[in-house]
């Protein structure tokens, strides 16, 4: 090889290095921006799972209270009790 030829070759390496230092530089940037949003999704799961878990419990004690009756029966009860008390 020529000196010129062996100069030209070691400026494309050194182009070379650099493309893949940058390269790298972005990937490393690019992952650190992928740990922040997965990071993030995982405290919204976490937050999720927490008012599901809400949702459920509440319902149970909804579910455990007696229910009211709501029909016309306890009304007429009451009517003809307070009837028969005239």
């Amino acid at each position: 090889m020529s000196k010129q030829n062996e100069v030209s070759y070691c400026e494309n390496l050194q182009k070379e290095v650099e493309e893949l230092r940058s390269r790298c530089e972005n990937f490393k940037e690019e992952q650190n921006s992928f740990h922040d949003l997965a990071d993030k999704m995982m405290e919204k799961d976490k937050e999720i799972s927490r008012l599901l878990d809400d949702k459920k419990n509440l319902h149970q004690l909804l579910d455990s209270r007696p229910q009211l009756i709501r029909s016309r029966k306890p009304r007429i009860l009451v009517c003809l009790l307070q009837n028969n008390r005239s």
